[in-house]
């Protein structure tokens, strides 16, 4: 039985992937860490629609569990 890193497998279209990859590299993050790092930005955008862009990156820089 393989050992669990935490992490399960997505299907992404790859076109996605593609954009996901480029802004990884420019950023110097793996693709895992730029999907968590979207995945939370937009959740945080659901979650406050009335805070501008600047905003919402200043709140998330704050957050623990952030991805830098």
């Amino acid at each position: 039985m393989p050992l669990s890193d935490g992490y399960k497998s997505v299907r992404l279209p790859e076109t996605f992937l593609a954009k996901v990859r480029l802004q990884a590299e420019k950023q110097q993050r793996s693709m895992a860490r730029q999907v968590i790092r979207w995945c939370q930005l937009g959740a945080a955008v659901e979650s406050n629609p009335k805070l501008t862009g600047q905003e919402l990156l200043a709140q998330y820089s704050q957050r623990k569990d952030a991805v830098r």
